[in-house]
């Protein structure tokens, strides 16, 4: 099987179980067997794409969104994901919260989808680094980076 076939298959397999997903509803507390992470909840408002600003209330949650462009997904480009899970500039402004799943199916192909919650007043910038495999692709889309500020 070539690489775009592959992929492919992987963009299908990937929209079955985001679909599977999505029938969860609404975000809620996780069972027992899952205590550690929080289910996806049914949409992600408000959310960030690369690039983005947006200003919140402590408490909030905010979902960073990394979609893989359709144009990454063929031809000889590396197997696996672009960006590595983003990470704040100070936790302290911007926590990092486990969803128990990452990748769902947007419009455009196969979206990882990571949670935060604002905590006290400032600013953080998420930011995320492309995998090493994407790191000597000539073509590579640029790494993850997207500004928050919280509110007290």
């Amino acid at each position: 099987m070539s690489v775009a076939p592959a992929r492919a298959a992987i963009a299908l397999a990937l929209a079955g179980a985001a679909l599977a997903v999505a029938g969860c509803g609404a975000a809620h507390t996780a069972s027992p067997k899952t205590a550690s992470c929080m289910r996806q909840p049914h949409s992600f408002s408000p959310y960030l794409l690369s690039g983005s600003r947006l200003t919140v209330h402590a408490g909030a949650l905010v979902y960073a969104v990394e979609g893989e462009p359709e144009e990454y997904m063929t031809g000889r480009n590396p197997p696996v994901f672009p960006w590595s899970p983003p990470r704040s500039s100070d936790p302290s402004v911007l926590r990092s919260v486990l969803l128990c799943k990452t990748y769902v199916s947007g419009f455009g192909g196969p979206e990882k989808v990571f949670a935060f919650r604002a905590g006290r007043a400032g600013t953080a910038v998420l930011s995320a680094s492309l995998q090493p495999a994407w790191k000597s692709v000539s073509h590579a889309p640029a790494p993850f980076a997207a500004t928050v500020t919280v509110r007290g």
